[in-house]
């Protein structure tokens, strides 16, 4: 039964053949191209910029990300976001308890986290917090349309 819940886990979490994988980690890694955890992305607008084709998939190393501005996913027809990864080797990793979470950074007054348009998006073991849009009825820590 274990050997079956892990194989159920590895299938969930395998890119499809021709997607593209990106890793991101709050501090980022070494040349910073977000192909794998030693050169992981700093920035998630950069990981979802370079994803665009069904399948792809961005994983978010457990930590906290302060957005300065929303984080626009465009016309992306099956990108999914996995938080919680422990950052380690070999790629994906392993999935922890600790969360991944974004929110708006120190300092800046006004911000969506998460905007969409033309897209569609699994956001697993992602926490989104602490947005403010004041005068705007579009969603203060998400929109999507």
């Amino acid at each position: 039964m274990k050997r079956l819940a892990w194989l159920a886990l590895i299938l969930l979490t395998a890119p499809l053949a021709g997607a593209t994988v990106k890793y991101v980690a709050p501090g980022g890694g070494g040349l910073a191209h977000g192909d794998d955890w030693a050169n992981a992305y700093s920035n998630i607008q950069d990981a979802v910029n370079a994803c665009t084709g069904d399948g792809d998939i961005i994983y978010l190393q457990y930590g906290t990300y302060g957005v300065t501005g929303q984080v626009t996913i465009a016309n992306a027809p099956g990108l999914t976001l996995i938080g919680g990864m422990a950052g380690n080797t070999p790629e994906p990793g392993d999935p922890t308890n600790l969360p991944t979470i974004l929110t708006r950074a120190a300092g800046v007054y006004q911000s969506r986290i998460l905007a969409g348009n033309n897209a569609i998006v699994t956001i697993e073991r992602v926490t989104i917090a602490n947005g403010f849009r004041q005068y705007l009825a579009d969603g203060g820590a998400m929109h999507f349309q």
